[in-house]
Parts: structure tokens; C-alpha cells; sequence
């Protein structure tokens, strides 16, 4: 098997991993009790669509604020690092700093 058919292959096995997780009623299996058809047509016919939508829209939206945040505070922490990796600059904060912090706490 070369490289192509590996990538290929595990392209597949994540594509199916995946697929299988997010199965909506699990009746693949003979020892279990299956929901009747004709139930399960009924409540898909009765979904709300917009409802849906409405819930993944939400959603969504979290999701792309959390990571937007969590990439700007990566940034902000890699900023910092860099202006403290100078002596100099490090110790100008410190001499700012500690007078203000030492009021803040009652030293």
C-alpha cells in the first residue's frame, strides 16, 4: 500500500468514526429494541426546521467567538512574553507597577 491509498484509507476511517458518532438513533444492533419506522418518519416529518437552524445559528456563532478570543489571547500572551523578554522594559513595569500594587493591597 503506498502513500496515497494509506492517506486514503485513514481519510475513510475518519470520515465513517465520524458519521457513526453522530447517529441520530442507534438500531444497528439485533439484541436492541428498535423504534418502529413509521415513528421514527413521523417525528422527522415533524421537525421544526427553523428551529433548528435557529439552535445551530447560536451555536455556531459561539463557537467562532470562543475560538476568535481564545486566538487573540495566544496572541496577547506571545506579545507579552516578547516585551518582557527585555531586561530593560521588565524592570521599567516593575519599578511603575509595584507602587501602585502595593497601594491596591494596603502595603
Amino acid at each position: 500500500m503506498n502513500f496515497e491509498e494509506q492517506i486514503q484509507k485513514q481519510v475513510q476511517e475518519t470520515i465513517l468514526k465520524q458519521i457513526g458518532e453522530c447517529r441520530l438513533v442507534d438500531y444497528h444492533h439485533s439484541n436492541k429494541k428498535q423504534i418502529p419506522s413509521k415513528i421514527l418518519e413521523e417525528a422527522w416529518s415533524n421537525i421544526n426546521w427553523k428551529d433548528v437552524i435557529t439552535y445551530v445559528t447560536k451555536e455556531l456563532q459561539d463557537k467562532v467567538a470562543q475560538t476568535i478570543v481564545q486566538n487573540m489571547l495566544t496572541e496577547v500572551k506571545t506579545d507579552v512574553k516578547s516585551i518582557l523578554s527585555v531586561e530593560g522594559v521588565r524592570q521599567k513595569i516593575r519599578m511603575e507597577a509595584y507602587p501602585i500594587i502595593k497601594e491596591v493591597i494596603g502595603l
